[in-house]
């Protein structure tokens, strides 16, 4: 028997048997019949799938598609304060580090860490001591799950910049941050932490970023106290990054072109 038929009235192609009506011609439009040889087109190349991890600067980097950070997506909150990647200037600043280090057991705090790959880069190339500071709870998550990946411990504090007294900022070596000046009113709190941070004896201070208008304020502002340098920065295949980095140098003396706490000056 025959199956039960279907012609649109405006297709001169034939009859389409009912059950295997197209998508396009259920929808009243006309489809014609293959060709015998596009029956036998072998398909196409399969999409490349992105991979799920990367490695760098001796880091295992996880990327927004790998099952676990697929299950932080699903179980845990998500953040809000665009922590929800590794953002680029966070490579500048990997580089600039790998290329002058970092003296071991130096006390290093990661500002804006997200998901905390500069902290992470010290505490295992440099076996640096190394606190976690974010004004989102919610990436810490992400960090531990890297840091667990790396092999290290890293300290997390739920905080903003305007939180950190001298008093806290003094017990660091070492400031990083990367890709963390990209409000105008950002610009403000960070200088004042500069400021504080020189004041109260740490040695460095080391911002990076593509150079946006709120960190190109903050670099002006801090060029004008004399202790602050801009380098520009590109880092080389596998990872193509560049961006500008501010460095500020700590209220210590440096001698023989060598920073007191014993690493070298760029």
């Amino acid at each position: 028997m025959w199956p039960s038929l279907l012609v649109h009235p405006r297709c001169q192609h034939g009859w389409i048997p009912r059950g295997t009506l197209p998508h396009a011609a259920s929808e009243g439009r006309c489809v014609p019949p293959l060709h015998a040889t596009e029956l036998s087109m072998p398909a196409g190349p399969k999409r490349r799938t992105p991979p799920q991890e990367r490695h760098a600067f001796g880091l295992t980097i996880l990327s927004p598609s790998h099952p676990e950070v697929r299950r932080l997506q699903h179980d845990a909150p998500r953040p809000s304060l665009h922590g929800q990647k590794v953002w680029p200037s966070s490579f500048v600043l990997l580089d600039y580090l790998h290329q002058y280090g970092v003296p071991p057991q130096a006390r290093v705090l990661d500002l804006g860490c997200g998901w905390g790959l500069v902290g992470i880069a010290c505490a295992k190339t440099f076996h640096a001591q190394v606190t976690g500071l974010d004004a989102d709870a919610a990436v810490f998550p992400y960090l531990q799950l890297h840091a667990q990946r790396n092999g290290v411990q890293i300290a997390t504090r739920h905080s903003t910049f305007a939180d950190l007294t001298p008093q806290e900022l003094a017990a660091f070596d070492l400031i990083v941050g990367a890709d963390i000046c990209f409000w105008e009113d950002l610009v403000d709190p960070l200088y004042q932490l500069v400021r504080h941070s020189v004041a109260a004896g740490v040695a460095e201070i080391l911002v990076a970023d593509p150079s946006r208008p709120p960190f190109d304020e903050l670099c002006a502002r801090c060029l004008q106290q004399g202790d602050a340098e801009v380098l520009g920065w590109a880092t080389a295949p596998p990872v193509t990054e560049s961006g500008r980095i501010l460095r500020v140098s700590g209220a210590v003396e440096a001698t023989a072109g060598r920073e007191p706490w014993g690493r070298p000056a760029p």
